[in-house]
């Protein structure tokens, strides 16, 4: 009983004695210096390796509503034509660098596009004044860009009735000139305003 008494004694007098505990107020709940360095560097300052930036990958989805007058394709020459498309633009890139959250995610370096489309409305003035209000092409181009600068060339096909042929667009947006030569239909012109959503998916390499 004795020697119990003298072991909780002894263990009551180290925990209140200072000198035998030691208190860290390096990052300390409340008090984090994150600039600051650790207190001790172990490793070797040779093998030391600098954080970088690893660069991105880059899948840009561009959207887009494309507006115009055009000629070609009409029952009367005389009049000149209205078309809207619907189109959205594919381009994919590794980037050396990634890109900071307000950065507007538009493609910065020269590269390819993939873009389809579809022309959901042209008019059709008739000569004895009436207008028709018919549905347009779809096609799908391949497209060399700079910035705000391309030029596509690929496939154009109407449904109704089937006319296909090839299609040529070049852009510094939001302008552009689109021509395009059917089987059948010959060739037609188009002045374009494109107005494009620029959407970008990123992950990192």
């Amino acid at each position: 009983m004795v020697r119990r008494l003298v072991a909780v004694a002894a263990l009551a007098l180290v925990a209140a004695c200072p000198g035998t505990r030691y208190r860290s107020d390096a990052n300390a709940p409340g008090i984090v210096h994150l600039e600051a360095p650790p207190p001790r560097e172990n490793g070797d300052p040779a093998l030391y390796v600098e954080a970088e930036d690893p660069g991105e990958h880059e899948l840009y989805i561009g959207p887009a509503v494309v507006l115009g007058p055009g000629t070609g394709r009409s029952s009367d020459a005389n009049h000149t034509e209205f078309e809207a498309d619907l189109q959205v633009r594919f381009a994919y890139q590794a980037l050396a660098k990634s890109h900071r959250s307000k950065d507007v995610p538009f493609p910065r370096k020269a590269g390819w596009a993939m873009t389809l489309g579809w022309s959901p409305l042209q008019t059709d003035h008739g000569a004895d004044g009436s207008l028709d209000w018919n549905r347009g092409p779809l096609y799908l181009e391949v497209e060399r860009f700079w910035m705000v600068f391309s030029a596509g060339l690929g496939a154009v096909t109407y449904a109704d009735p089937w006319d296909g042929g090839v299609q040529l667009t070049l852009t510094a947006m939001p302008y552009g000139f689109r021509m395009r030569y059917l089987a059948d239909g010959g060739f037609e012109f188009m002045g374009a305003f494109r107005i494009e959503l620029p959407t970008a998916i990123n992950w990192s390499r």
